[in-house]
């Protein structure tokens, strides 16, 4: 309403003492010109209560800081309640085993699809089951959250009292206060959050997981991954349903993480089973997790319980010449795309060469110049991999090139870090 532009504006709170406004101070991007009306401000204020009147002087300032006005605004602290206050999460159980029993109040008219929990202290959930009939949990994996859900799951987590409705173990900490971070859903938005704060005794690991891999043998691919074959033994008193395999080790995927409708007695073996490991060169450490569980409904995503295993560990083999009978030697000459792709900080390139000769597998930037030399020398024919460490490169596209006899392919390859 001035008849000058305005683009400083400083705030002052006169009364009640004890309260302060943030910003106090706002500098207009676009300066607000005579009868126009600026964006919209937001200011924070600290240190009043709710039901207090708070007085702000304000200062119009023009862009040339000749001309300013003063006016004020009085604004009245709102009481801030919201659904979110009549939620609430527990947790009563033993330190010494770090095993607690989890209850929910739901005390709003607001209807939750899931209550999820996420421990963030170290560690994992070693073992988790829902103690209560009516309620399951949607995920083996990752070990450190759980998502849980009434059932029927599309029937929501409405007003109540819920004591003890899941039941969870701390295992691999060395925190002697685990903190859960608590998610309440609505169709995959986070409503509310709460946080759960209990304390655990660090004690010995157990003897025996609940479950483990036995009868595992590792074996390389043409394609630089490995086959992993295996079968899981139950250690628990619980008959399970299915079983589930995860990597530890950064940058490893496997082919799949979980097999349901398997069912293992207590202290029985599962078939033999197997999947393909990507990620990891040989010569390597190969670490994972193991886990059983159960399903609330025979072949269903929903469950009931779910135990993991300690950290377990297997160096994958040293590949080299991957054919030994005539006919598996390559029929043709064959540069693979390394895998992972971008990467940080190695990766493994796989190479087929059909006939016995010289080969030179080498990296280049994108300037032609040679970086890296993997591979040097005579090698007889059949497939390969080699893996490549570019810990003192800097990130960016790289070529990769293998010549052989009259042979020569190269391919792209990408550095992140």
């Amino acid at each position: 309403n001035a008849d000058y532009n305005i683009s400083n504006i400083p705030y002052t709170v006169t009364s009640p003492t004890g309260v302060t406004v943030n910003p106090s101070n706002i500098t207009l991007t676009t300066p607000v010109n005579p009868g126009q009306i600026s964006g919209l401000q937001s200011l924070l204020f600290s240190g009043a209560s709710v039901g207090d009147t708070v007085h702000l002087s304000v200062k119009y300032t023009s862009s040339d800081g000749c001309c300013w006005c003063y006016g004020t605004i009085t604004v009245i602290i709102p009481d801030c309640y919201t659904f979110c206050d009549s939620i609430s999460v527990s947790a009563v159980g033993n330190p010494k085993n770090c095993s607690y029993d989890i209850s929910l109040a739901n005390n709003s008219s607001m209807i939750f699809s899931s209550v999820q929990f996420e421990l963030i202290s170290g560690g994992v959930f070693s073992n988790f089951t829902t103690s209560t009939s009516g309620w399951g949990f949607t995920n083996v994996w990752p070990n450190n959250s759980i998502t849980l859900v009434k059932l029927p799951v599309n029937s929501g987590i409405g007003q109540g009292t819920f004591n003890n409705i899941l039941n969870l173990s701390v295992s691999q900490y060395s925190n002697p206060v685990q903190t859960v971070v608590v998610r309440w859903m609505k169709n995959g938005v986070v409503m509310c959050t709460d946080t759960l704060r209990f304390p655990c005794i660090p004690t010995a690991p157990p003897e025996n997981d609940c479950s483990q891999l036995i009868d595992q043998t590792l074996t390389c691919r043409p394609d630089g991954s490995f086959m992993l074959r295996f079968r899981v033994q139950n250690n628990s008193n619980i008959i399970s349903t299915g079983y589930g395999i995860n990597p530890v080790t950064p940058g490893v995927s496997f082919s799949k993480t979980l097999v349901n409708n398997v069912t293992i007695l207590p202290g029985q073996v599962s078939p033999f089973d197997s999947l393909i490991v990507t990620g990891i060169a040989p010569n390597t450490n190969l670490c994972f997790m193991t886990a059983i569980f159960t399903t609330v409904t025979p072949g269903d995503t929903v469950y009931n319980f779910c135990c993991h295993s300690d950290t377990l560990c297997i160096t994958t083999p040293d590949c080299g010449l991957s054919g030994i009978e005539d006919s598996e030697i390559p029929t043709e000459y064959k540069l693979s795309q390394n895998y992972p792709n971008p990467f940080n900080p190695s990766t493994v390139i796989g190479y087929s060469i059909a006939a016995a000769g010289h080969v030179k597998l080498a990296v280049y930037d994108i300037l032609g110049s040679e970086v890296a030399v993997l591979v040097d020398e005579t090698k007889s024919a059949g497939r390969y991999s080699v893996k490549f460490d570019a810990s003192g490169l800097n990130s960016g596209l790289y070529i990769y090139r293998i010549t052989t006899g009259t042979f020569m392919e190269a391919r792209k390859l990408i550095l992140l870090k």
